[in-house]
């Protein structure tokens, strides 16, 4: 399965957060709990954003989705065993 992320602008991520995190993290979560029941390799499609970072934080909205979603998918392969 391959997971690109629903939104994938910075702009969106710092005027729409709500929504932001909904059609991306949210969205992440959601599918590491329907394939960690089922036999199926995972493809995060992941970017700069999650490590452009300012004294070690995102600088964005955007970037703090898709580094919350690089720890899940870490948190889902340790625990889970997920690929």
């Amino acid at each position: 399965m391959l997971f690109r992320s629903g939104n994938c602008s910075v702009t969106h991520g710092v005027e729409e957060v709500a929504e932001h995190v909904d059609n991306n993290l949210k969205a992440l979560v959601i599918l590491l709990e329907i394939i960690k029941s089922i036999d199926c390799k995972f493809i995060y499609a992941s970017s700069g954003g999650g490590i452009c970072t300012e004294d070690g934080l995102p600088k964005s909205g955007y970037g703090i989705c898709k580094l919350a979603g690089e720890m899940y998918l870490d948190f889902y392969r340790r625990e889970y065993g997920l690929e």
